[in-house]
């Protein structure tokens, strides 16, 4: 449970880090560190129980129809992982797309690993 606790904390300052520290922003795009946003993922990656982990390294449509955290991750991680052209030190991140997927997790995430868990 305090994982949990500790993995929504993580995903509430990854929220921070694309909404306040981004180094420049137009309109729905905003351009983040890629050392800070590759940390707090690998700090998320770091606390996640083995089974959630398999969830996401799995691709099939089952799993991610019953688990809505782990298609929202692996959707997360894909938005907000592009490259800046010109600079391969920040990311390119989809700014609205990428909180509402933060919410979809952080509001789901207990119930997904309770599952996988068998409790």
């Amino acid at each position: 449970m305090a994982d949990i606790i500790a993995i929504k904390d993580y995903f509430k300052k990854l929220q921070r880090a694309i909404n306040e520290d981004a180094d420049f922003t137009f309109f729905n795009i905003k351009l983040a560190k890629k050392n800070r946003i590759d940390d707090l993922l690998c700090c998320v990656l770091a606390l996640l129980p083995d089974s959630y982990k398999k969830a996401l390294k799995k691709r099939a449509v089952n799993v991610a129809d019953q688990l809505t955290s782990v298609s929202a991750y692996n959707r997360l991680e894909k938005l907000i992982k592009k490259p800046f052209l010109l600079n391969s030190e920040i990311y390119v991140v989809q700014y609205n797309e990428a909180l509402s997927l933060i919410r979809a997790i952080t509001s789901n995430i207990e119930r997904d690993i309770n599952k996988l868990e068998g409790f």
